[in-house]
């Protein structure tokens, strides 16, 4: 719609205002009890309209509050596995590092060395046995014992095997 100045414009008065019909109140016997006032006569603000209004606006809130729970509970495993896919990621690629050295024939000769005792072909070997304690060579003496049972008496385990082969026969 084009614009037309405002000289070209002619000003229509407004309508008359109607009165508005209003209906006979029917009395139900009972008095008619005043609006509620405030200080100094002024009408308190606080309507049902407005309690409705807070009741609704309550009502939204408690419907709301369960699933912004449960969103921001969601949101946070979310984050905690995002962090745990990195983490993997970085475990798999330290873990393909030991991989590719485990491939190397150098990397495989000192690991035999070192945890199985692998010995080469020339290598000289001496096998050192380790001192006795102190207090197994006051307790016997000096004298080499025989192993025991544990749990038995202090007999050696051939006697055991002879004890429970007479008992067996009778």
């Amino acid at each position: 719609m084009p614009r037309v100045p405002s000289e070209t414009r002619s000003r229509r008065p407004a309508p008359p205002r109607r009165a508005l019909a209003v209906k006979p109140r029917r009395h139900s016997g009972r008095a008619p009890v005043p609006a509620t006032r405030g200080p100094a006569g002024v009408r308190l603000a606080f309507t049902t309209r407005a309690a409705l209004l807070g009741l609704a606006v309550c009502a939204v809130v408690l419907t709301l509050a369960y699933p912004a729970r449960q969103y921001l509970s969601q949101r946070a495993k979310i984050a905690a596995a995002a962090r745990q896919v990195q983490d993997d990621k970085r475990d798999v690629v330290s873990l393909a590092e030991v991989i590719a050295q485990g491939n190397d024939p150098g990397e495989i000769r000192k690991q035999a060395r070192e945890r199985l005792q692998l010995k080469m072909p020339g290598d000289q070997v001496f096998y050192v046995p380790a001192p006795p304690t102190p207090s197994t060579v006051a307790r016997h003496g000096g004298a080499v014992q025989t192993p025991v049972v544990p749990g038995r008496d202090q007999l050696p385990w051939y006697d055991e095997v002879w004890k429970s082969t007479v008992a067996s026969s009778h």
